[in-house]
């Protein structure tokens, strides 16, 4: 009766991994949104996407009419559906904590330039942007 226990269990192993996995790939898309650039909030395009199982992602935005583009490159995983990255744009860089909706369709985040808090920074899925 043990055996044959254990052995329900052992094959239940797999499937209970596959459950216990991340729905990491979900953050993959498009997100409209916008974030404070100083005493301006500048509207913002995020993407996402998952790259050899990290999260990547790159930004644009216009401000003073002029168009910046940047990248976002993983740092950590601080909980569940909170993750970390580096934000970088030509020779300048910073950190950016963004908190994920259960579903990843809209995200709440803070950045920092150097060790400074600079803003908020938000996005919501937009149709059709995977």
């Amino acid at each position: 009766m043990r055996i044959a226990a254990l052995m329900l269990v052992f094959a239940l192993l797999p499937a209970t991994d596959a459950l216990a996995q991340k729905p990491m790939d979900d953050i993959s898309g498009v997100y409209g949104g916008g974030f404070r650039n100083g005493p301006e909030i500048d509207p913002i395009v995020t993407r996402f996407s998952i790259e050899n199982g990290v999260p990547t992602g790159s930004y644009t935005y216009v401000t003073g009419g002029q168009r910046a583009n940047g990248t976002l490159t993983f740092d950590e995983e601080l909980s569940e559906n909170v993750l970390a990255f580096t934000w970088t744009e030509s020779l300048i860089s910073g950190r950016v904590e963004f908190s994920f909706a259960s579903d990843f369709t809209s995200f709440r985040g803070d950045w920092y330039s150097g060790n400074a808090y600079a803003g908020e920074w938000v996005g919501m899925r937009l149709p059709g942007g995977d």
